[in-house]
């Protein structure tokens, strides 16, 4: 299944959620048309797009592959060394004549099959190790030549890599799963964004300026031009509601420190203030206008250095989202 929408998965969600703002903007013309296209609509379109965008990304979803691979390599490690230890035991405990077809029946030919990380091709090799040890082993402990216990360390090397091989697939099979799950979300809520915004290009086609809000690569252009904006910072958008006030660092950048901030959505400006816990918004500080981002030292920001945390207050009626971050 391949994605409805040319573009980045961060960018549709940025795209969506800008359109379904435009749309609450001129929500009663789009009643006007459909009477489907309620408050009670949107709150829904928007609840199945934050579904889909709050799923895990592709990094999040293999991390724990990642790691999993990792541990894998290194238990691959430690049985292929008792391998290598069985093959001295084998050396030893047969003639010279039995030397080849023992190895093989001990999994020799499997081992020089198994490098560039060919796990399967190594759990038949470590299988083979097992059987070998379980089938001969009177002759292997003969003469005080393999110990007593090298039979369960074997086997314990085996099953660390079977079980961290199992583990491995398990969660390759998972990865793939949510990220086909999450792929099915957004393009619903594609194909549900994308008929909206037909729509208003229709009732808004005699208002160009209006009507290029619902244009999908008009609107896209314009969420490249805020992304490129921000290159060179380590940037997060912050969502504070009407009303409200949120801690967004609990340590406050350094004054040498470079800053971006811009409110990429909503009209009202917000206050930023350096505060502790128990300061429930912010009281003075820096008034972020909408418009161009501020880009400099985190000290012409004129905050209080003494107060270890910082802090976002939204005083307005409208929902305002912050772009914020230090430079790289």
């Amino acid at each position: 299944m391949n994605a409805k929408f040319k573009c980045s998965q961060a960018e549709f969600y940025a795209v969506a959620g800008t359109a379904w703002k435009s749309f609450e903007d001129n929500n009663a013309a789009f009643l006007a048309l459909k009477a489907k296209y309620t408050l009670a609509f949107l709150a829904a379109r928007r609840a199945e797009l934050k579904t889909a965008e709050e799923l895990p990304d592709e990094q999040a979803r293999y991390a724990n592959e990642e790691v999993l691979l990792v541990t894998l390599g290194e238990h691959a490690i430690v049985a292929k060394q008792k391998w290598q230890l069985l093959k001295r035991y084998i050396i030893d405990a047969f003639p010279k004549s039995q030397q080849k077809a023992r190895q093989e029946e001990a999994g020799l030919i499997l081992y020089g099959e198994s490098g560039d990380d060919n796990w399967e091709v190594m759990k038949q090799l470590f299988i083979a190790g097992k059987n070998f040890i379980t089938n001969h082993l009177a002759t292997l402990t003969a003469n005080d030549n393999m110990p007593a216990g090298f039979e369960t360390e074997y086997t314990d090397a085996k099953t660390l890599f079977e079980d961290n091989y199992q583990s491995y697939l398990s969660e390759t099979e998972q990865a793939v799963i949510a990220s086909q799950t999450k792929l099915v979300l957004s393009n619903n809520a594609y194909d549900a964004v994308i008929s909206m915004m037909d729509d208003g290009k229709e009732i808004f086609k005699d208002d160009e300026a209006v009507r290029k809000q619902f244009v999908f690569e008009e609107v896209l252009a314009l969420i490249k031009i805020q992304q490129s904006d921000s290159a060179g910072y380590e940037t997060e958008d912050f969502d504070i509601a009407p009303n409200s006030s949120m801690i967004v660092a609990q340590t406050a950048p350094a004054p040498t420190d470079e800053v971006y901030l811009k409110i990429i959505e909503g009209n009202n400006a917000v206050l930023i203030c350096t505060t502790d816990e128990t300061t429930p918004a912010c009281v003075d500080g820096y008034t972020l206008e909408k418009g161009p981002a501020f880009k400099g030292l985190f000290s012409e920001l004129n905050l209080n250095p003494a107060l270890p945390k910082l802090r976002i207050t939204n005083p307005g009626t409208e929902k305002v989202i912050v772009r914020g971050g230090k430079k790289k």
